[in-house]
Order: C-alpha cells, then sequence, then structure tokens
C-alpha cells in the first residue's frame, strides 16, 4: 500500500524510550531511542512559542522566536535525526505520532540551527524537503487504504457560518466567507453560507458530497473529547450551534476530503490506547478517507489564504499531501519574515489516504448541469414557438 519513495514511521512513547517503527514499501526497521530529555516539556513549550508569538512584540517576541528555534532543532536531532542516521528515508512520510508528539507538526521542525532566528521565511523547515502526511496508527492507515472508497454523488460542499449578533459569544470571521467563495470559484460546487449554515442545514446534505469545506469557529475540550465542537450559525439561544465531536460518531459522512479551516480541529484530550480524541478523528470515524485540519488556533485571514492556496494545488491535480506542502511553500515565499511564522502556517497538517482527488465525477456533474440548461432552453423555445402559432390560429392545432 505505500508508493516506491515513501515511508511510514510510527511512534510509541514510553516512560523511558521512544520506539520507531519504519515501514517502506520493501524494508522493515525498528529503533529506540533513550527517552533522556523531557519531551513533553519540550512540545508544549514549542506550542506555546509559536502561539503565543502574534501578541507579542520586541524582547518578548524575541524570546519566544529563540525559543521555538531552539526546540524546534532540539526536537529534530532528538526524534528524526537517529531515524534518518539509521535509516535511508525516501522524500514521502506518513507519520503515525504518540503520546506528546501528537501535538506536534513535524513539518516546522528545524534541520539546522538559524544564525538568526528572526529570518523565519529563511529557516530550514522540514516541510522544504520532506513531503508529510499523518495517520493515527499503521494499522487504522492500512485499514482506510484497504477500504473501497464509498463515492458520495456531488463535489464540492463549502460551509461558511455567520457569528453577527449571536448569543453564544462567538466573534466574527471576517474571511471565511470569501474564502469558500474563492474555492467555490475553482470548483463549482455548493455553498452554505450566513445564517442558513446552520447544523441541521450541514446535517441534512453534507453526506451527498465528496470535498467538505468548513470554515467555521472550532474549539477543542482538553479534558473530556465529546466538548470538543464546530460552531454554525445561531441567533436563537435556545438551538445549539455546535457540532460535537460525539454526534461525528453517529453519522454516514463518505467524502473522499474534509477540511476543517477552522481552530483546533485536531486536538483534544489525549486517552491512553485511543490517542488523541478530536473532530479530525470524529469525521474519520464517519466515513471521510482524509481530514485537513488544525493543531492550535489559526488566524482567520492567513489560514483562509494557504487554505486557498492548497485547493490551487489540488484542482492541478496534486496529491493531498503534496498539495498542502506546496501551499506552505508558497506562503513561506509570498511573504515577509514576520508573517512567514509557522504559527501562520505549521497549524493544517493532512491526515489519511493522501491520494489526489479524481476530477471526473466533479466534471460529470457540470456536463449534467450544462445539460441540464441547454435542454431547458430548448423545450423553451419549442414551447414559445407553438404557443405563438396557437395564438396565430385560433384554438385550432396546426
Amino acid at each position: 500500500m505505500l508508493q516506491s519513495d515513501q515511508a511510514l514511521l510510527e511512534y510509541v512513547v514510553s516512560d523511558s524510550a521512544i520506539f520507531v517503527f519504519v515501514i517502506a514499501s520493501e524494508q522493515f526497521h525498528f529503533l529506540r531511542l533513550a527517552r533522556h530529555f523531557p519531551l513533553d516539556e519540550w512540545v508544549a513549550a514549542l506550542r506555546h512559542s509559536l502561539q503565543a508569538y502574534p501578541e507579542a512584540a520586541g524582547t518578548a517576541a524575541a524570546e519566544l522566536a529563540n525559543t521555538y528555534t531552539d526546540l524546534a532543532f532540539r526536537l529534530y536531532e532528538t526524534i528524526l535525526a537517529p531515524v534518518q542516521v539509521a535509516v535511508p528515508l525516501p522524500k514521502k512520510w506518513i507519520i503515525a505520532p504518540d503520546g506528546a508528539l501528537a501535538y506536534l507538526p513535524f513539518e516546522c521542525l528545524l534541520r539546522e540551527r538559524p544564525a538568526d532566528f528572526s529570518r523565519f521565511k529563511s529557516h530550514r523547515y522540514l516541510v522544504r524537503d520532506y513531503q508529510i502526511s499523518y495517520a493515527y496508527s499503521a494499522t487504522q492507515q492500512a485499514e482506510l487504504l484497504q477500504k473501497p472508497p464509498q463515492s458520495a454523488g456531488k463535489g464540492l460542499f463549502a460551509i461558511a457560518p455567520s457569528y453577527d449578533n449571536n448569543p453564544f459569544g462567538l466573534r466574527p470571521l471576517q474571511h471565511n466567507r470569501p474564502e469558500v467563495r474563492a474555492v467555490q470559484a475553482l470548483f463549482g460546487g455548493d455553498l452554505l453560507e450566513g445564517p442558513a449554515a446552520t447544523v441541521p442545514a450541514f446535517l441534512r446534505d453534507a453526506a451527498r458530497y465528496r470535498v467538505l469545506l468548513l470554515a467555521t469557529h472550532g474549539q477543542a475540550g482538553s479534558s473530556v473529547g465529546d466538548l470538543s465542537y464546530l460552531a454554525f450559525s445561531g441567533t436563537d439561544s435556545t438551538v445549539s450551534p455546535f457540532l460535537y465531536a460525539r454526534d461525528l460518531y453517529h453519522l454516514s459522512l463518505p467524502a473522499d476530503m474534509v477540511v476543517l479551516s477552522a481552530c483546533e480541529t485536531s486536538v483534544g484530550e489525549y486517552r491512553l490506547g485511543q490517542g488523541v480524541i478530536s473532530l479530525a478523528k470524529g469525521f474519520f470515524h464517519a466515513g471521510a478517507r482524509s481530514v485537513v485540519a488544525t493543531l492550535w488556533s489559526v488566524d482567520d485571514a492567513k489560514n483562509a489564504e494557504l487554505i486557498r492556496l492548497f485547493f490551487q494545488q489540488i484542482k492541478a491535480g496534486s496529491s493531498k499531501d503534496e498539495a498542502l506542502r506546496r501551499a506552505k511553500l508558497d506562503f513561506l515565499q509570498t511573504h515577509a519574515h514576520d508573517e512567514a511564522h509557522p504559527v501562520y502556517w505549521a497549524a493544517v497538517t493532512a491526515y489519511g489516504d493522501m491520494q489526489a482527488i479524481d476530477f471526473q465525477e466533479f466534471n460529470w456533474w457540470w456536463v449534467m448541469a450544462a445539460g441540464a440548461v441547454v435542454l431547458g432552453g430548448f423545450v423553451f423555445m419549442v414551447r414559445r414557438n407553438h404557443w405563438r402559432k396557437k395564438s396565430q390560429w385560433g384554438d385550432s392545432e396546426v
């Protein structure tokens, strides 16, 4: 099931060691890395240094940038460099993380310590050299790839709720509606936006589409997994606008790809033996073959830009992991150093089946729609000519 230039790295974290299983198309390796460093503390500190950066300034911003570059390099040295020394890794990776590593975006780890920690667009991130996607486990990935796709009938379904005057304390989003309209301009499909983007409206139609894009608010529950939610439109305090992670386990959503353009959709409570209980995982249980989700609260404008770049690459025929990598590299290329900080692009990660989307079915729906328009116009012309003749000759048939 693995491509010739692809490897799966599955991590198992214990109190004293980190075990790494490396599986490629024709080889298997097992490594034991001594856990002589505070893994949980390093990952938590790295995440804090990223998430706190946009609100910091001056000395505080410099300290956060220094912390990030230091820890991003240290983590690379301890959890990846020994693997690369022992095993000749290809350019495409599927990473199945464990423990604290499930909250870590490997793409923003650094292969070398930068001379100037503030020049973010110049750093040697892993994303520059490797194409990375994620899996919850090798077993789950194998089951997913062996399972035949359940092809839904229609193409894109994009959702962008409105949060104006809502009684739930949800701040308005300025860029979610332009985001979904830009993606619809690429693919066609249907929009559910503004006050109409409610939970019942989404649930009524979502199972009919191959690609779901939800540009919404999201919130991860850190103590009880089923409190993680996506927020839809809602102006009535008696009707909940929230779709909870627990609700997804009772749905059937056989989408080829679900893109959760919202905050914290790939994080949540960590349960031993189950991993992170997140919204992304809930969509897999509902039947999705791949999910693009986020590891922390994201910037509305910059995340919308990154998702548009991602869909442009999808439209060009790239696999999902390749599309996300190219979108991130484009983002780095076109932004100044401060705006190229990993907080703005590293949160978005891709899980599951990374195969490129087949657009034949998308195009078939457009052909059907165009044919219906042409046929309708033809029928209208015939009927109009018929009634014109009747009006000229009375009620008798001509």
